[in-house]
């Protein structure tokens, strides 16, 4: 990678979004597509590597397709990053994301275990009712997955 090598990053909510962002990028300017990055449970990572306007190009089209299908989280242009370190903040940032997506996923899991709790010791009843409901919606889903087999 030479000095003048810039990175286009555009985020989105899904496969679709993500496949759209990349297809625009590309066509928008001489860029590379580096590679797409799964940063979590559906966001997508698109990252492409070329000179700043190229890059700016890229991540403005990528963005802008991504949006029309309602699909798009950040986008941002690191215009020639240290030679050194360019690599290394490109991981570093997937990692953050991918750290911080694992965090608010065990904050929903602990919360939704809290609501049950309460719900248990609210309303006994209720909370033996809706365990057997998911139960008999688990066995459903199976015999209908089997069914298809």
């Amino acid at each position: 990678m030479h000095r003048e090598t810039s990175f286009g990053l555009v985020e989105t909510k899904g496969y679709i979004g993500a496949l759209v962002a990349a297809d625009a990028m590309a066509k928008a300017a001489y860029v590379s597509l580096t590679r797409t990055h799964k940063a979590g449970s559906a966001h997508m990572v698109v990252i492409c590597e070329g000179d700043v306007a190229a890059c700016s190009a890229a991540v403005e089209a990528g963005a802008e397709a991504a949006e029309r299908h309602g699909e798009l989280l950040s986008s941002t242009v690191m215009a020639r990053p240290e030679h050194d370190g360019a690599t290394l903040l490109v991981d570093t940032l997937l990692d953050d994301m991918q750290q911080r997506k694992r965090k608010r996923k065990k904050i929903r899991m602990a919360a939704a275990d809290a609501a049950a709790q309460y719900a248990a010791q609210e309303n006994p009843e209720e909370a033996a009712q809706a365990t057997n409901a998911k139960k008999a919606a688990r066995s459903a889903k199976s015999e209908s997955d089997e069914h298809k087999k």
